[in-house]
């Protein structure tokens, strides 16, 4: 079924898009949040100790030129989480290092940090899984002040990472960002920003301008920093941290996806719907940047969190509910999941 899918979209693409040569255009797949499991504060570890976690979605990936998601925890050894101060269960992600391997295996070439579990162990437990990460063959992106670079074909693409921590590229500070992208520009053929940023949960689904908060604290103004991104050189903006999916916008003809909601999570997130609904963001863009092509493939979390394909296509018809209701310029995808607008 799932290469099926698969062959469906390859095909709708073809049809809608043959008059551009392969080898100009980049293939690049997103997906949300991603926690696999935790030994803190005691072990809650997926099944076959994680070896198989992705199996179920990463021939989703081997067509892919460049696969980038959102490390949603540390990756470490460290004992205890700064976060437990009064002894009280807390949301402290600790995956273990011999994990890392496992999102390689998958397919992912780039995974942010930038977001609001990467300091769970502390700036030990960060740079502990910065260089699990990069130990295995994944570049980081989110490190303050740090362009993220990738080439592919003889194309040079650049990846910023945003959250509202000041110990990252810091989504709160638009003019900095500005700045930061302005410049980044001129080093790169293709720049992505992606940004951990938004309120949270089943009531957070919409997009609407203006700052948005989680328990007092300020978690950016995605709209003004996404639209200010594009202002600045980027050419695709992908968003995550609300953990459930938002809508898609056209703006001055480049993507911006809100949400892509969780992905790859086990055990100690909320799985009930909307939760639960994800998706795979695949955008073809040419050498300059421009959308070739772009699809969605839906996703349900099932077991706990682990990921697989969603027949009922739920992922593609939330997203586009949403889109049609928060923008004026929303982009919209078939049933197949091949945008069309």
């Amino acid at each position: 079924m799932k290469k099926t899918v698969l062959l469906m979209i390859i095909c709708f693409q073809a049809a809608l898009f043959s008059q551009m040569p392969a080898k100009s255009v980049i293939k690049f797949s997103f997906t949300g949040d991603m926690m696999i499991g935790t030994e803190y504060p005691s072990p809650v570890l997926p099944p076959n100790d994680g070896k198989t976690f992705f199996n179920n979605v990463k021939e989703f990936f081997s067509e892919r030129d460049v696969v980038i998601g959102n490390l949603e925890g540390a990756i470490t050894t460290v004992p205890n989480s700064p976060k437990n101060t009064n002894g009280r269960n807390v949301f402290a992600f600790r995956m273990p290092p011999r994990y890392a391997p496992y999102f390689k295996e998958a397919g992912y070439d780039v995974l942010t940090v930038a977001n609001n579990h990467a300091l769970d162990f502390g700036l030990k437990g960060n740079q502990d899984t910065i260089r699990a990460i990069t130990s295995a063959g994944i570049k980081v992106t989110g490190e303050k002040n740090k362009l993220t670079i990738i080439e592919k074909n003889g194309i040079k693409i650049g990846v910023l990472g945003y959250s509202w921590y000041e110990q990252f590229n810091n989504l709160l500070n638009i003019p900095a960002a500005k700045k930061l992208i302005s410049d980044s520009r001129k080093s790169v053929d293709i720049l992505i920003v992606v940004f951990h940023g938004g309120s949270e949960g089943a009531k957070a689904q919409n997009v609407r301008p203006g700052m948005e908060y989680f328990y007092k604290a300020s978690r950016g103004d995605v709209v003004a920093f996404s639209h200010a991104a594009i202002d600045s050189g980027a050419d695709l903006v992908v968003g995550h941290g609300p953990h459930v999916l938002r809508g898609v916008e056209k703006y001055k003809n480049k993507m911006i996806a809100y949400s892509l909601g969780n992905f790859a999570t086990y055990g100690m997130f909320n799985m009930a719907y909307p939760s639960n609904i994800s998706v795979i963001l695949n955008v073809d863009l040419d050498h300059d940047g421009n959308i070739f092509s772009a699809s969605l493939i839906p996703i349900i979390l099932k077991y706990r969190g682990i990921p697989e394909y969603d027949p009922k296509g739920q992922g593609i018809d939330n997203m586009n509910r949403l889109s049609k209701n928060d923008f004026k310029n929303p982009i919209i995808f078939n049933q197949q999941g091949v945008m069309i607008q």
